[in-house]
């Protein structure tokens, strides 16, 4: 089991982040909403899965912060998580519409690695390629999304 308190200011950190971009949601929410993203991850953690503990939780907290903000203004549209704009996900009708463009493979691939956090090893064995495919695959997603979006 992870020790979280070692990793508090961290999470603190990715909620502050968050918070400068979208400074419409209170700083105390994204800081509560960090941390159970940080309790989540060291209680999901797997060392002999995943790489570094911080790689794994900066997902598992990111996506918490997006989640708990995505319930505060109920919204049903998802928030895109696309590096570069990784957090402009206010823009969502339009974002949607931009995912549909991608491939099938594409698309599954970014929800893996964004929403579910699977590290790009497990991608790669879902789809039966290297995790380096896999990093190629998904840079060709957002190069074409960030195309789209200019």
């Amino acid at each position: 089991m992870i020790d979280t308190e070692s990793h508090v200011l961290y999470a603190d950190c990715i909620a502050r982040h968050i918070h400068k971009k979208h400074p419409r949601d209170s700083l105390e929410d994204l800081v509560g909403d960090a941390r159970l993203g940080l309790c989540e991850a060291a209680g999901r953690y797997d060392a002999q899965r995943n790489d570094s503990f911080r790689g794994y939780a900066y997902r598992r907290i990111h996506g918490a912060c997006i989640d708990g903000m995505r319930k505060r203004y109920d919204t049903t549209e998802e928030l895109v998580l696309v590096p570069g704009r990784l957090d402009d996900a206010y823009d969502t009708v339009e974002m949607k519409q931009d995912l549909g463009t991608l491939e099938d493979k594409e698309r599954q691939v970014l929800q893996w690695f964004y929403y579910e956090g699977l590290p790009v090893k497990d991608i790669g064995k879902r789809i039966g390629v290297s995790g380096t495919r896999v990093s190629q695959i998904m840079s060709a997603a957002r190069d074409k999304l960030r195309k789209r979006m200019a």
